[in-house]
């Protein structure tokens, strides 16, 4: 059984406490935040455990490292079809922004001077801070997005596990895939970088549990198990038919040949940020792939701060996802302030020449995003 708090992001409840009892997870109560709304909720069962269905509420404003490999890097981009027949809800950003607010008309037009100022303010942050890199902000439910080159395409790394969590949830969520099926570690999986699996040949696992390895220890095993069963075409039509345009699964994590020829998983900034900030609204799939998902990015940002969390204060809360190959540092996140306001960042960065300084980035700009909308 799970018992979560509540924070709203925009147009939604946000599960921001929880005490899980999933297998395999440690048991751990997240700090308090000042401001919880808690309304009678149903559950929805995953693997277990009980999660409280997400519920709309009127927008409340201002409430609410782990390497793939050291391997090189590759930037060649090729076209990628999307799947005929795939499945997926696609939310565009423009309808979440236009729709998230309730706010009087009178109200938002004397804001619009307050949010525009927070917007440049964030944006010239981004510019200073990481400003080779790739930004975007979102937050008040989508009604203010700042960002800076965030439509470049960027070297994955293992960011790229984000949209093949969403695929792999899909289809268990249409019974295409059977997340207790039982796998077992075969030499042949066995590939370098992150992760525990690659010393346990011979081991026999749910798929729950290879999600778990690959989102909580960025395990490259558990990832290539997962893109075998749905396959990278899957994962690009998904991504595609939910706004996300420019991400791109086009080989296997250690795959060094493909490496080599210059073959690279892509993503933008935009598509990070729009992702993940659809999974925190529940618009993600659908409202119970978009709660699984974020369960696990709960749990990868209580145990791991690296590097989005490196620098916000106590009492702040992360959920998140990164990605790391040589000369690339990527973290993708929801951000939770002390005070209650929230936010999705993520940071992009590749051709990085000292990458010690691209990890400082990422977590020097997650703070100052947090202290610019905290004063706001």
């Amino acid at each position: 059984m799970t018992l979560c708090r509540f924070v709203a992001f925009g147009a939604v409840l946000v599960s921001v406490g929880c005490t899980s009892a999933a297998p395999g997870v440690p048991t751990a109560t997240v700090g308090p935040v000042p401001t919880v709304v808690q309304p009678p909720a149903t559950a929805t069962a995953v693997a277990g455990v009980v999660v409280p269905t997400i519920i709309p509420v009127p927008l409340a404003r201002g409430v609410g490292s782990d390497p793939e490999t050291r391997a090189g890097e590759g930037t060649v981009q090729a076209d990628v079809a999307t799947t005929p027949g795939a499945t997926a809800t696609s939310v565009p950003r423009e309808t979440i922004a236009a729709t998230a607010t309730s706010v009087p008309q009178a109200t938002a037009t004397a804001a619009r001077p307050a949010a525009a100022d927070v917007r440049s303010q964030i944006e010239a942050a981004m510019q200073s801070i990481a400003p080779n890199g790739s930004a975007e902000v979102i937050t008040d439910g989508g009604a203010l997005v700042a960002d800076y080159r965030a439509a470049q395409p960027r070297t994955a790394a293992s960011t790229i596990k984000l949209p093949l969590l969403v695929e792999v949830l899909r289809e268990g969520a249409l019974g295409k895939v059977d997340l207790s099926r039982q796998v077992t570690i075969r030499p042949r999986d066995v590939v370098g970088g992150t992760g525990d699996l690659q010393y346990q040949v011979g081991r026999s696992l749910t798929l729950h549990d290879v999600i778990e390895h690959m989102v909580l220890r960025s395990d490259n095993v558990a990832a290539n198990i997962l893109i075998d069963i749905v396959g990278m075409d899957s994962v690009n039509a998904t991504a595609h038919a939910n706004d996300l345009p420019s991400t791109f699964f086009r080989r296997h994590m250690l795959d060094t040949a493909a490496q080599a020829a210059g073959v690279e998983n892509m993503t933008t900034a935009a598509d990070l940020a729009g992702m993940f900030e659809q999974i925190v609204r529940g618009t993600m799939i659908s409202a119970s792939v978009s709660q699984q998902a974020l369960a696990f990015l709960d749990e990868r940002g209580r145990i791991d701060k690296s590097w989005l969390g490196l620098k916000l204060p106590g009492g702040a809360q992360l959920s998140h996802i990164n990605g790391t190959l040589a000369g690339v540092r990527n973290d993708v996140g929801l951000i939770i302030s002390p005070s209650g306001k929230s936010f999705v960042l993520a940071v992009c960065q590749d051709h990085l020449s000292n990458e010690a300084s691209g990890e400082a980035a990422i977590a020097d700009l997650a703070r100052r995003v947090l202290d610019i909308l905290d004063a706001a």
